[in-house]
């Protein structure tokens, strides 16, 4: 699943490039995408704009794929609020993180996705994200949360080979497994029934390639993808990662590469590095620029900003 960043033009989302996105995003053959999530830069977004992402990406799935969106936050009545509001638009799940900053207990982040479960129906992801919530759930806590009914998969964001063994031995084994690290290893991938990935953002098709690969069990060629992305992932993430690949977007697909604060865009030598990591993909990365839907898109914000004449 691609963790789908939000495309901004000045102040405001661009609504006709993340259309796009999503369009092209399913017209490479994604599994699924995930919306708001941090990649996405969720904690800038209103309430209207968060709303208008998930109906817009349902609208033009029409069920092809799973939509799920990220609704946790460091508030249960919150979490539990935007929770309602995915299954009202028609999401088909929710990736859940534990409750970051305030830092609570292994009980209080038991209950709060108990008080999840009991006010909604959807089926949840519990996100284990330990580097952004500072805190940890334990494989006790893990454990509890896989036999809450409506716990359908436990990810880990850590790329720690350990840890995914660990939480594979603690849970159901209905449960699905899933890494949203990028940085993870074939191995570890292995191990797993899948990842949400960033860099799936730039080419859909060759991470949707390695996972195949994985579940063929041909490692070989799952390791040769692996070590054309490495170059990739390792560059646009030196900064922060929304920032990166909305400037390989914007060579790429002619998305603008800007951000909102506390975010700032990257440095003009980061830039550089990932377009150099751009080159060792060059054909993957040539038939995202040749899209139809890409060209129809940029021409269409070259019409409205006077750059170009009907």
């Amino acid at each position: 699943m691609t963790a789908l960043v939000t495309p901004f033009r000045g102040h405001s989302v661009d609504y006709a490039a993340f259309d796009h996105l999503v369009e092209w995003q399913i017209d490479q053959g994604i599994e699924g995408l995930v919306l708001n999530s941090l990649t996405a830069e969720a904690p800038t977004l209103t309430e209207t704009e968060r709303r208008s992402l998930i109906s817009r990406c349902v609208h033009i799935s029409k069920g092809k794929i799973p939509i799920v969106v990220a609704t946790g936050t460091n508030s249960t009545a919150t979490t539990c609020d935007r929770t309602r509001e995915a299954e009202h638009l028609g999401a088909d799940a929710v990736l859940i993180v534990q409750p970051y900053y305030n830092r609570p207990a292994q009980k209080g982040i038991i209950h709060h996705f108990e008080e999840v479960a009991k006010r909604t129906a959807m089926p949840i992801l519990v996100q284990n994200d330990p580097g952004h919530a500072a805190v940890d759930m334990s494989l006790d806590t893990i454990h509890r949360l896989s036999q809450i009914p409506s716990v359908i998969g436990v990810v880990d964001d850590t790329a720690d080979f350990g840890r995914i063994i660990a939480h594979r031995s603690c849970i159901d084994p209905e449960v699905l497994s899933f890494c949203s690290n990028d940085a993870a290893t074939v191995s570890l991938l292995a191990q797993t029934h899948g990842s949400i990935s960033s860099v799936a953002n730039l080419c859909p098709s060759l991470v949707l390639d390695l996972h195949r690969a994985i579940r063929d069990g041909d490692l070989q060629q799952a390791c040769e993808i692996d070590e054309k992305l490495r170059p990739l992932i390792k560059a646009v993430s030196q900064e922060n990662t929304p920032a990166g690949l909305k400037q390989a977007l914007s060579r790429l697909r002619g998305i603008d590469a800007s951000v909102r604060l506390p975010l700032t865009n990257i440095s003009d030598e980061t830039a550089q590095s990932i377009f150099q990591a751009l080159k060792t993909l060059r054909s993957e990365c040539d038939n995202c620029g040749r899209s139809d839907l890409v060209i129809e898109a940029k021409t269409a914000r070259q019409i409205a900003s006077g750059k170009l004449s009907l």
